[in-house]
């Protein structure tokens, strides 16, 4: 227990004896007891310059955690986001017409991102190709679409329904009707298949929000095409 040599004090520790030296005797302080004095300020500064910079890299990785998860949700990530967008009008693909059943409002994307997958349309019996140049606009259609001769589609935003990958392509779409080239496939009646499956699954194409690497397979018949 240190004793004060400038007064009759004691003090429990000698953290608490410097502190009273400082507030109490500093103007009659002896050679020695300044430098511990010294000593123990210099200490202080070094903790109080320590626990200052955690503070500044606290506050930087908070930012820069916060900026992160904005960006993320922005941008999206590999895929297609599974939430809807508003709803609007419906794409209008350069030299098709969508029809009636392309009229109705569909989901619009949103955020910016890019994904794959593959698909298969076949109308009346034909396969359609999308290698073919009236399917390549993706400055038209620049959410969905078909790019480079290829087949495989390019998905550039977050919340792409199936409907809107097909409506913004070439066709118009509801859950049970089918439209294009100037016929209109109604499921609903006999002897008419309008089928709309992902991934092998059946999907209702107006809700159906597309993910990297699906598989999309849509087939519409009727007695007369085969």
């Amino acid at each position: 227990m240190p004793d004060c040599d400038y007064c009759d004090d004691s003090f429990a520790d000698e953290s608490s004896y410097l502190d009273h030296l400082k507030s109490d005797h500093r103007g009659e302080l002896g050679a020695i007891d300044r430098r511990r004095i010294d000593a123990d300020d210099d200490d202080e500064g070094g903790r109080d310059l320590a626990l200052y910079a955690v503070g500044i890299i606290g506050v930087a990785l908070i930012a820069g955690l916060l900026t992160y998860v904005v960006i993320s949700g922005a941008l999206g990530g590999g895929g297609g986001d599974g939430e809807l967008g508003q709803q609007g009008a419906a794409p209008n693909p350069p030299g098709f017409d969508l029809g009636p059943a392309g009229e109705d409002q569909v989901y619009q994307p949103y955020g910016q991102t890019h994904y794959h997958g593959e698909i298969s349309v076949t109308v009346g019996g034909q396969e359609i190709d999308f290698t073919r140049s009236a399917f390549q606009h993706p400055a038209a259609s620049p959410a969905f679409h078909f790019e480079r001769g290829e087949a495989r589609w390019h998905g550039h935003a977050n919340g792409v329904t199936l409907e809107y990958a097909l409506e913004t392509t070439a066709f118009g779409v509801t859950e049970n009707t089918f439209y294009y080239d100037g016929t209109l496939y109604d499921g609903s009646e006999d002897g008419t298949t309008v089928r709309y499956e992902v991934n092998g699954e059946t999907v209702d194409p107006e809700t159906y929000v597309l993910e990297e690497n699906d598989y999309i397979e849509v087939v519409a018949t009727n007695e007369s095409s085969g």
